[in-house]
């Protein structure tokens, strides 16, 4: 997946351009890619699942190797064509649905049976490393489980997940998981993985996070005030910082329910899953308001201030490991190109008909 960028705005002197009031993203320009881009195209998975089909059917849909959240894809194969996709998302880093609703699952399956057509499920992994979860592997032995008609046949073909130069496949008929790369299969342990952006900066390790100290400073060196806000880096699942924002001091005061949406809505723009903060030095009345925050809210990973002596740490219980919660409300977004195409359709006639004077966004 490739995306464009503009590299003398998002950096000066190789340090990211944070602007005040604004979300530093090496991702700002990329483009997603429409669920009918991949309908019609050839797959020979269900005829023939041999090592080649397997690499092709990688190669194919690793166009939504989505850098920013996880989405998981329903595509229906029949002979040797994807006949329709569905994308389900809540548009977050680390998770989504992948059965929202058991109707949905059983009515999948009826059709597959009434039309002889297989599923092959995908989802993708953000931080660019596919190997599979204990999740994965659990959802991917229920649909193993689920998707067998009436007859006793077999439909499910498999699943894969995508990461960033490579992807791992769990193919149904050997029963067990393996990796993809450079157009040829092998072990899991032995995929070479590239990080999404590798020049990006790491919290990982024990040093990593006083140098976001020194990473701030020279971020507040491009005109922030650094008085009146304080800077918060977004990080993937890999470790590397994917957004940069400032975020005003005096929110945690008068109005935190912004700070929490901000938080929320950086977070899915930056393909991240937890936040860092460096607030003002010796500003410890600042930092009790924001351990506060904190301590409610579970939002932040770790808050650093700055002191004549050393750099003050938020308490281990008030930190936390995730942006988004297990049991947070997170919309879900269901995209099927079985209902859609017609609806489009219409929609298009009625523009046709001069009923509509907007153009259609497919």
């Amino acid at each position: 997946m490739k995306w464009e960028c503009n590299m003398n705005e998002l950096y000066v002197n190789g340090i990211p351009n944070v602007k005040q009031d604004s979300l530093w993203t090496p991702f700002e320009n990329y483009v997603p890619r429409s669920i009918f881009d991949i309908v019609g195209k050839k797959c020979e998975l269900a005829l023939n699942p041999t090592t080649t089909n397997w690499i092709n059917a990688s190669n194919l849909i690793s166009i939504y190797n989505d850098p920013r959240f996880e989405t998981a894809r329903y595509f229906i194969i029949k002979d040797n064509k994807i006949t329709a996709h569905i994308s389900i998302t809540n548009e977050i880093p680390n998770s989504t649905s992948v059965y929202p609703h058991t109707w949905m699952l059983n009515r999948l399956r009826l059709q597959l049976e009434k039309e002889n057509s297989y599923l092959l499920f995908q989802h993708n992994h953000p931080s660019g490393y596919p190997y599979p979860s204990e999740n994965d592997i659990g959802v991917t032995k229920f649909l193993n489980g689920y998707f067998i008609d009436n007859q006793e046949k077999h439909r499910f073909l498999g699943h894969i997940i995508t990461g960033n130069n490579c992807s791992s496949f769990y193919d149904g008929n050997s029963r067990s998981w393996k990796g993809i790369q450079n157009e040829s299969i092998c072990r899991l342990d032995d995929l070479q993985i590239k990080p999404v952006y590798e020049n990006l900066a790491n919290v990982h390790g024990n040093l990593a996070l006083l140098k976001l100290n020194e990473y701030a400073r020279q971020i507040c060196n491009n005109k922030i005030d650094i008085n009146n806000f304080s800077v918060g880096f977004y990080v993937n699942a890999a470790g590397f910082i994917t957004g940069i924002s400032t975020i005003n001091n005096g929110d945690f005061w008068n109005n935190q329910h912004k700070i929490t949406e901000e938080i929320n809505e950086n977070s899915k723009k930056a393909g991240a899953s937890t936040l860092y903060m460096v607030v003002p030095k010796n500003n410890a009345q600042l930092f009790e308001q924001v351990e506060d925050f904190c301590a409610r809210t579970k939002k932040i990973a770790n808050v650093l201030m700055p002191s004549d002596e050393k750099i003050i740490q938020l308490a281990e219980n008030k930190r936390s490991s995730s942006i988004f919660h297990s049991g947070e409300s997170v919309p879900l977004k269901v995209s099927d190109s079985r209902e859609l195409r017609p609806q489009i359709r219409k929609l298009q006639q009625q523009k046709k008909n001069n009923q509509y004077d907007y153009e259609i966004d497919r």
